[in-house]
């Protein structure tokens, strides 16, 4: 494996100590990190005689000055006339006439970002401008590629007086530096099998493609080297916790959870609800700890899948705890739960933060001795004066109202507990969760 050159931003061409500065506030310190930037947009790099072809499009073209028009009043343009070997065309510029006089001369080179825009009344193409880069060494190596890239441009390198060409350039030596040393990510008959590029060519052709449908293979590619590398994460970080962390081993499904689905339901559970039952008990007999999203849409019917969970929890002798965001979900989830146990003999309990001292002092007794088998709470669950004998099943109801340390101090009152959450709306980070294994 090739070593990657690696160079501190500061010492990279057009950079230099303030500049370094402004990219370490990004987390950006070396040049292999700037590789990782990959452009927002390519610019089409055409001529001046071809802007015809390119009507409201954002393009790129490398022009020498060749006329210059101060305005009369300072709150106007400055026309500059850019000319290349296939024609010429004037450019509005705006800004500070004093200093737009002294920056552009007579016969300077640069390169100019613009917008073509058809002018229907004079007929003929105007160039909007955008940005511009006086032309320096090594630009000719840059623009010999047929799409220029643009990068995200944050208000801390814009401080430093970075503008997007600026930024294309430092990113440019970058990879001149660092390219190199890009080191394959995927062994060869996972990239022939999926029509993959090898990375180093994937991420050179992010940054400088050769065409329009280059970007889009370059893309797939490493989206692929990312899910990938992700996926694989995620199995390494499910096998250590279940190698690592001992569960519950809950080995009896017992006579209630049958009686209840023969006798008291009153109603066929879906399909749906009849597999996610089957693979949470399977869970909970693994001895694994267990740790459960489950989503469904209101009235849908997560609380009766809840319930069979506790119903084997409590077979096992194990209390179970159902944590809800407000004292009305917490009472009414009570209410469902008290008829179903009450026909199976079990206990549960209701505990708010409403309750009166004699009533709470009560509940708290029975979670401490045991007798309290199922525990529906608030956030009064966590408070440090509730002890549970034996807490083996949590439930957490619309789980992204909860904080994570909230979530862990409930936990904490187990050993291990296996966990199930509920939500009819999962947010983007209950979501994420899933994707990075924690659920």
């Amino acid at each position: 494996m090739q070593k990657v050159k690696k160079t501190e931003i500061a010492y990279i061409k057009g950079v230099g100590p303030k500049r370094a500065e402004a990219f370490a506030k990004l987390g950006l310190k070396y040049s292999t990190d700037l590789i990782s930037v990959y452009p927002r947009m390519h610019l089409v790099n055409t001529t001046i005689g071809s802007l015809r072809n390119y009507h409201d499009q954002n393009v790129i073209i490398r022009g020498r000055i060749i006329d210059k028009r101060m305005p009369f009043k300072p709150n106007h343009p400055t026309r500059i006339k850019i000319s290349d070997e296939t024609g010429y065309i004037e450019s509005l510029m705006w800004g500070n006439t004093f200093y737009r006089e002294k920056q552009f001369k007579i016969g300077d080179e640069y390169i100019f970002w613009g917008k073509v825009v058809y002018n229907a009344y004079e007929r003929n193409v105007k160039f909007d401008m955008r940005d511009h880069k006086k032309l320096e060494a090594g630009d000719d190596e840059m623009m010999k590629y047929p799409l220029i890239p643009v990068y995200i441009l944050s208000e801390e390198l814009r401080k430093t007086w970075i503008k997007p060409l600026t930024l294309t350039k430092i990113i440019f030596n970058a990879l001149k530096i660092s390219s190199e040393g890009i080191n394959e990510v995927l062994n060869e008959p996972v990239r022939i099998a999926n029509d993959l590029l090898d990375h180093r060519q994937a991420v050179l052709r992010m940054h400088y493609p050769s065409s329009i449908e280059d970007i889009e293979l370059t893309r797939q590619t490493l989206a692929f080297e990312e899910l990938f590398y992700l996926q694989l994460v995620m199995a390494l970080k499910r096998r250590s916790i279940e190698t690592a962390e001992k569960g519950i081993h809950f080995e009896k499904v017992g006579g209630n959870f049958e009686k209840l689905f023969n006798e008291h339901l009153g109603f066929e559970l879906t399909g749906a609800q009849k597999r996610v039952i089957k693979e949470i008990v399977s869970d909970m007999r693994s001895g694994k700890p267990m740790n459960r999203l489950l989503q469904g849409d209101v009235g849908s019917g997560k609380t009766i899948v809840a319930v069979f969970c506790f119903l084997v929890a409590a077979e096992n002798g194990y209390q179970s705890a159902f944590m809800c965001p407000t004292e009305i979900l917490a009472e009414q989830h009570f209410k469902t739960l008290k008829n179903y146990f009450d026909k199976l003999g079990l206990n549960a309990v209701l505990l708010t933060g409403g309750q009166k001292k004699k009533q709470r002092e009560e509940v708290l007794e029975s979670i401490r001795t045991g007798r309290a088998q199922v525990i529906v709470g608030t956030h009064a669950l966590i408070q440090s004066s509730v002890e549970f004998r034996s807490l083996g099943f949590a439930v957490i109801d619309e789980q992204h109202k909860f904080g994570v340390m909230q979530r862990a101090k409930l936990l904490a009152k187990g050993s291990n507990p296996d966990v199930l959450v509920m939500t009819a709306t999962p947010i983007p980070r209950t979501l994420s969760l899933t994707v990075y294994g924690d659920l």
